[in-house]
């Protein structure tokens, strides 16, 4: 399929690193996976990030890992979980730059739990090392399935949070570092997935405004997905509601018109969302059947080649 001039998602694959974040349950690490795939299909190298996961993407692209990466997925896709303790190593690598002094100082009891019980420490390391594989890897796209909205928001708030309380030392220059990658609209965007219901609109409203308006960070776009269908234009119904009237063919008009009520909910609830977040929104239509385990990342990503600029 052609991919249009103004295409939403041509956009996002410019960038150096992408976020997805939504309400649970919404769909965004399918979205993501999805994003990956099409940008690879246009020539990047992809590194596709899960945080803290249960190591999802891989059985979408058809793959059983069973530990955390790095790994390829498909061609021009490459995939790694970021967990504490491998962001705690790297941290600890890049910091102290020998082995021998990162198992005397990190692998401590004590010092594990110190760090445990510091708040926000634990994500300033994940997105540290997030940092640092941006930072060493310049040609790459890093597209991130990002934890659902208050994680999300938890992770994504935590370097303003230091930084509004340490105002200078190596700390405070290192997470700067962090943050400032975050805030870079050129280098970094945030999608924000959802679904066309209440709640999750109502979550992408409340992450909207923390994200954007309170931490100043590049939210760029909405995507709703799983949507049903279009929904039917008045000529058409006029011509189920009279059809509705022939006994034979009730139940099926009925069913019809359910899901035409269904599809009018779905539109309303983010025409709301138009109306709160002034970005374009990008729609995909659920994947009903599935020929195999990465059939829906592939319909996915081809919905993506028709995905226009626009509200």
């Amino acid at each position: 399929m052609e991919v249009k001039e103004n295409n939403l998602f041509s956009g996002l694959a410019g960038k150096r690193l992408v976020l997805f974040s939504g309400k649970g349950g919404v769909g965004k690490t399918t979205v993501a996976g999805a994003f990956a795939r099409w940008a690879a299909r246009r020539g990047r190298q992809v590194m596709l990030l899960e945080v803290r996961s249960r190591r999802e993407l891989p059985g979408l692209f058809g793959r059983q890992d069973a530990d955390d990466g790095p790994r390829q997925l498909a061609e021009g896709i490459s995939w790694m979980n970021l967990t504490d303790r491998r962001a705690l190593q790297t941290y600890g690598m890049l910091k102290l730059r020998f082995r021998a002094v990162y198992r005397a100082v990190f692998e401590q009891r004590l010092v594990r739990r110190f760090l445990q019980a510091v708040p926000a420490l634990s994500e300033i390391l994940v997105l540290g090392h997030l940092a640092h594989l941006v930072e060493h890897q310049p040609g790459v796209l890093h597209v991130v399935d990002a934890p659902a909205s208050g994680q999300g928001r938890q992770l994504l708030a935590a370097p303003r949070a230091v930084l509004d309380t340490v105002r200078s030392g190596p700390l405070y220059e290192s997470v700067s570092w962090i943050q400032d990658l975050l805030a870079d609209g050129r280098r970094t965007a945030i999608g924000l997935v959802v679904v066309g219901e209440e709640l999750s609109v109502n979550e992408a409203l409340e992450l909207y405004e923390r994200l954007h308006r309170q931490l100043q960070l590049p939210v760029q776009t909405l995507i709703a997905n799983r949507l049903l269908a279009h929904p039917l234009d008045a000529p058409v119904r006029k011509l189920l509601e009279r059809c509705r009237l022939e006994p034979e063919l009730a139940p099926a008009v009925g069913n019809a018109l359910r899901l035409h009520e269904r599809v009018a909910l779905q539109q309303r609830y983010l025409d709301r969302l138009r109306a709160g977040v002034p970005l374009p929104l990008a729609e995909l239509f659920e994947v009903i059947e599935a020929d195999d385990a990465a059939a829906p990342l592939r319909r996915l990503a081809e919905q993506m080649d028709s995905a226009e600029e626009g509200r």
